[in-house]
């Protein structure tokens, strides 16, 4: 898989929101995805999937960490995100 988070933005029907210090940021590259932090590699898109007992949130600096490019977060929990 390779695609552009804008790509990827647009096949999930999804807003792409990046830090003005990130630029082009839907020009970069993904060419992998995770739902699970410890297994997220270089070039991932890594989707906080939220569960009855977990939420990807909680892991989204970890899977960033191990490269992960960007990630696919809730509307409701951009604001407290790092």
């Amino acid at each position: 898989m390779k695609l552009t988070l804008a790509e990827a933005a647009v096949g999930a029907s999804a807003v792409l929101e990046a830090p003005s210090s990130v630029p082009k940021a839907g020009a970069l590259a993904v060419t992998g995805y995770s739902i699970d932090s410890r297994t997220a590699s270089p070039g991932d898109l890594f989707f906080a999937v939220r569960g009855e007992r977990l939420d990807g949130h909680d892991y989204l600096a970890a899977a960033i960490e191990r490269g992960a490019v960007a990630a696919v977060v809730s509307r409701s929990r951009v604001a407290g995100l790092p």
